[in-house]
């Protein structure tokens, strides 16, 4: 018989194989590991992107109501929050992280108390683009308390229809 009849043949990586598989892998695995941040800067982006439109929709929705206001803070609207829709007016309210003003109740029951983190502009510009409509453009600013340089601004705009008052 012949000597490597007897002989169990072996089969195994080499050295060289597993460095360049490892070399592969970790390669891989950087570029994957350096998607995360800006993943995490995409998704944190979009939340603002949402909550400014959370936003400017409930100021329109407030705007377009039988009786319209801009409320500021707690629960129920002042006086001082029904805009004149007949007369150029720019207001500004704050809210918090959660879209909601201050002193107002969350959807837990507690009342809230964060820093403001959007500062919304409300511009009512009546009889434009036509007499009889009224453009609400409401700016969405995030940080509110950051310099305008450093601030992310959603722009919103809406066309009411300017309710006429008859003449007594």
């Amino acid at each position: 018989m012949h000597p490597d009849f007897f002989r169990i043949r072996q089969s195994a990586f080499s050295l060289i194989e597993i460095v360049l598989a490892v070399g592969i892998i970790s390669f891989a695995l950087v570029g994957i590991i350096g998607l995360f941040p800006t993943a995490i800067n995409s998704a944190l982006e979009s939340q603002r992107q949402t909550q400014a439109a959370l936003i400017a929709k409930r100021l329109f929705t407030d705007l377009k109501s039988p009786k319209p206001f801009i409320q500021k803070e707690g629960e129920k609207p002042k006086s001082s929050d029904f805009p004149n829709l007949s007369g150029h007016t720019v207001t500004k309210v704050t809210y918090d992280e959660g879209g909601a003003l201050p002193g107002q109740f969350s959807g837990k029951g507690q009342l809230t108390t964060g820093s403001p983190v959007y500062l919304a502009t409300v511009e009512i510009t009546p009889d434009t683009p036509s007499e009889g409509l009224t453009t609400v453009q409401v700016d969405i600013a995030t940080p509110a308390n950051a310099d305008i340089s450093h601030q992310s601004i959603y722009r919103f705009v809406s066309i009411l229809d300017t309710p006429v008052v008859p003449a007594p």
